[in-house]
């Protein structure tokens, strides 16, 4: 049944900087939006006509998400560098606070305040990767000493500073850095901003990875890299030491199939592969190659597996409640609109539809 509803009401008036209060009083002052910079809209239409009210179970949640790309400040990650090149970013032109973000970091009781007014029983933030291990391990490096390897097998926090691989020979002289998290204080700070959403009452869901890469990752290949399946892994136990019980979900990663359609395929992600055209996939993932997609995907679920086992065994040894650990996937259904289609449509479904939650279906 198609119910067509009608409305008259007043076109918006189109956002601009310039009429912006928050903009105009500078960037240094908190950006809250006024009620006279957004867009009229229509009114709701009333209750009546619906053609039945929707039900929902009481253990039913409604909730909103963020992503540390999209909400926190002095965070210098993959996205920043993206964004500052010229028409990558359409919010770098129309939001006044762009490299702040919405300064979530900083004064994360803003958006958690909203969410809690809303009604929200669910609150989803993330933890950037970049932020808490801003460089690459020295086993990732192939740096580690016997030294570096025993310190780093140490259940964090470890003592401080680490050994210096120079101990171990005078040949040899890279400095010691874990997998994992690096940065203790960051972690912390992640932790603070779990207890606010707590305190406001609203259940908490932490996603590890949401669409952004440290560089030293990125540069190294990104997910195409086998190696960086076992630094996701360890980083994730880091983070479930770090967060604990806070903790009601936990995703391990937010759509990895988009991720990798839009950096491996698409492009236009940061540190993205050059475009390409499903001709090239085919080709690429007939020949086994490398930098296929496939081989992307495959890592990711890699990485999920590992990252869920690390977490149910931090768990585990602090005798904490067993964890629910979980995955967004994008999964989609496509179908050919004629005959032209199918080649495509056949392609995109190797990729698309149900890809990654078959290769996860186990955890």
């Amino acid at each position: 049944n198609i119910h067509t509803l009608t409305t008259t009401h007043t076109p918006p008036t189109p956002y601009t900087l310039a009429s912006d209060p928050a903009y105009a009083a500078g960037r240094d002052a908190p950006y809250q939006p006024t009620a006279a910079t957004r867009e009229t809209l229509p009114p709701s239409p009333p209750f009546a006509a619906y053609p039945q009210p929707l039900a929902f179970p009481p253990q039913f949640l409604f909730g909103v998400a963020t992503a540390p790309a999209h909400v926190e400040d002095q965070l210098d990650d993959a996205w920043l560098t993206f964004c500052r090149e010229p028409h990558h970013c359409h919010a770098w032109e129309t939001t006044p606070t762009h490299e702040e973000r919405l300064r979530f970091w900083s004064q994360p009781e803003t958006e958690i305040n909203l969410a809690a007014d809303l009604g929200s029983s669910v609150f989803r933030m993330g933890v950037d990767w970049s932020r808490l291990a801003p460089s690459p391990s020295s086993a990732f490096l192939n740096t580690a000493s016997a030294r570096c390897i025993g310190y780093c097998q140490q259940p964090p926090p470890r003592p401080s500073p680490p050994p210096t691989a120079a101990a171990d020979g005078p040949d040899d002289s890279s400095p010691c850095v874990c997998s994992g998290v690096q940065d203790a204080a960051a972690l912390a700070r992640y932790a603070e901003i779990a207890d606010l959403v707590r305190a406001r009452g609203m259940k908490l869901i932490v996603t590890i990875f949401h669409h952004s890469l440290p560089e030293w990752v990125g540069s190294a290949g990104g997910w195409l890299n086998p190696n960086v399946v076992r630094e996701f892994g360890l980083f994730s136990r880091d983070v479930a030491e770090g967060l604990g019980e806070r903790v009601d979900y936990w995703l391990t990663m937010n759509e990895p199939m988009a991720f990798a359609l839009f950096t491996y395929i698409e492009g236009t992600w940061p540190q993205a592969l050059p475009k390409s055209n499903y001709i090239e996939v085919m080709y690429n993932v007939a020949r086994g190659e490398s930098h296929s997609i496939l081989k992307a995907v495959d890592h990711l679920a890699e990485a999920h597996h590992f990252a869920y086992d690390e977490i149910h065994r931090v768990h585990a040894r602090r005798g904490w409640r067993a964890p629910a650990v979980g995955m967004a996937a994008r999964a989609q259904t496509l179908e050919p609109a004629s005959f032209t289609d199918v080649p495509a449509v056949a392609v995109a479904r190797s990729y698309m539809d149900f890809t990654m939650v078959d290769r996860i279906k186990s955890k």
